[in-house]
């Protein structure tokens, strides 16, 4: 959100609004995460919990975490999936000024699929990797104020998406519905 706020007070561009939720497949498997991270949220407020934590990672994880980390075989079937939806108005009703209301409800909407392959490590590096390049590259598409900047803000104006999805392990960006 703060790209957000940085594009509100210096491009004037008009913030979203945003939820985030998370989809499993099913109540139980809901409960059973939320039991997991409730255990793990009460053992990491004490010493001797941490401690347990730390000793027994795999236990208390279900099995997702261990000492030793993911094997190569894990690692190549890992994956991430993010849906995002989106509902707005058409660019034809683009308002005047940032702070302008619209008079009408939403009559438009976007659903975007992020897809990427082993998220802790393959596609971490790749999107270090290529946020690197996009700075070096292309750095007069940047805000020049320099210092500390959300993501969002420091590459709206760059190629960064396409350089993302120009590698194996690279993170790919879907329209999956535009009506």
């Amino acid at each position: 959100m703060r790209s957000q706020r940085y594009l509100y007070e210096n491009e004037k561009k008009r913030p979203i609004q945003m939820q985030a939720y998370m989809l499993y497949p099913s109540r139980l498997v809901a409960g059973v995460v939320v039991f997991f991270a409730a255990v793990i949220g009460i053992l990491a407020k004490f010493s001797f919990g941490r401690q347990l934590l730390l000793k027994y990672p795999s236990f208390f994880s279900g099995g997702m975490a261990s000492r030793g980390g993911p094997s190569e075989a894990r690692m190549e079937r890992s994956f991430f999936r993010m849906t995002m939806k989106a509902t707005g108005w058409p660019k034809s009703q683009k308002l005047a000024e940032s702070t302008d209301q619209y008079s009408t409800l939403p009559s438009k909407t976007l659903t975007v699929q992020i897809t990427g392959p082993n998220p802790g490590y393959g596609s971490t590096c790749v999107a270090l990797l290529s946020t690197a390049k996009t700075i070096l590259n292309e750095s007069d598409k940047m805000p020049s104020t320099g210092g500390v900047l959300p993501p969002g803000a420091a590459f709206s104006k760059t190629s960064l998406i396409s350089e993302l999805e120009k590698h194996e392990h690279g993170i790919k960006y879907e329209i999956v519905a535009n009506k």
